[in-house]
């Protein structure tokens, strides 16, 4: 049994792609790659439903740089790529604002490794482009023991989206001082039920009751994480398990289970064409926590 394929040419901003749509699956490839010897992939079969290897390599390879259609949870058309980083493409490199590691994991820390409370902030411009849904994804790994949201909680001082009031990082638009939540990325110490219960995430044992409250100018819009299963060690690298990547959390935690995880999708409750801002925070300095960051995407429509 054959599927016919739909085939759509789209002009977008840099370049003319084609859209092959098969069972289900897109795929993209440059208008000027698409050649005859692609023509036989007009069809596929129920068993291969990306059914060429040179299309299916040629198309992976460009999604991970550009896409316009379902790029995450959100659904919809038409979105654009203002934010990416994969720090396993050697040819990438840290925004200048957050310091490059090569060991145990090349990733970004932040540039900082005071031991104080901060954030370093990256801009991602978004060309004046108005919109209104955000969607994306991030990886990282633990280093030490990550404190949650505890910084907002043990010091009100903190309390502020303009402050670092998280370990990991934070999602937002708009100039400082008037900074509009996103989405946070939230790192914490253990899965373990004996952990502290300032340092661990509100999603990682049901089997207990979280005694504090999530920021309110955060509400639901976070992931939380952790890439340890055992007791806090300060200098410790977790690399077994990234976090926010919807996987390997314990038997009692509800933190994978996010339906759109690892993807997050927010509607704005108004159009903007504000730049995005991404914060690497602290609670304390590199020598209890650090966070390296390994790959981003952020789409906007």
């Amino acid at each position: 049994m054959t599927n016919n394929l739909l085939v759509e040419l789209i002009v977008g901003s840099t370049a003319c792609l084609l859209f092959i749509i098969c069972a289900g699956k897109t795929i993209i490839v440059p208008a000027t790659e698409y050649t005859s010897e692609d023509s036989s992939s007009h069809t596929c079969s129920s068993e291969d439903t990306i059914y060429n290897e040179t299309l299916k390599t040629r198309a992976t390879m460009l999604a991970n740089f550009f896409s316009r259609t379902h790029p995450c949870s959100c659904g919809g058309s038409e979105w654009t790529r203002v934010a990416h980083l994969d720090m396993s493409d050697t040819n990438q490199h840290c925004p200048s604002n957050w310091r490059q590691t090569t060991s145990p994991v090349r990733g970004c820390g932040r540039t900082s490794t005071e031991a104080l409370a901060r954030c370093d902030s990256v801009i991602y411009p978004v060309s004046n482009r108005n919109y209104s849904s955000v969607c994306g994804k991030m990886a990282a790994y633990q280093r030490g023991r990550l404190f949650a949201f505890s910084n907002s909680i043990y010091q009100p001082e903190y309390y502020s989206l303009e402050e670092n009031y998280l370990s990991g990082l934070s999602v937002t638009h708009g100039p400082a001082g008037n900074r509009t939540h996103i989405w946070s990325f939230v790192g914490a110490d253990s899965e373990l039920k004996t952990a502290y219960p300032l340092f661990i995430c509100p999603c990682t044992n049901t089997d207990i009751s979280w005694p504090f409250e999530v920021p309110k100018f955060v509400g639901m819009d976070y992931f939380c994480d952790t890439g340890n299963d055992g007791p806090g060690k300060y200098t410790q690298y977790y690399t077994e398990d990234p976090l926010w990547d919807g996987e390997g959390c314990g038997p009692a935690s509800t933190c994978c289970f996010p339906k759109s995880s690892p993807w997050f999708c927010k509607h704005l409750p108004r159009s903007t064409s504000d730049d995005l801002e991404i914060r690497l925070c602290n609670y304390v300095g590199d020598w209890a926590e650090d966070i390296i960051v390994t790959h981003i995407d952020i789409y906007i429509k």
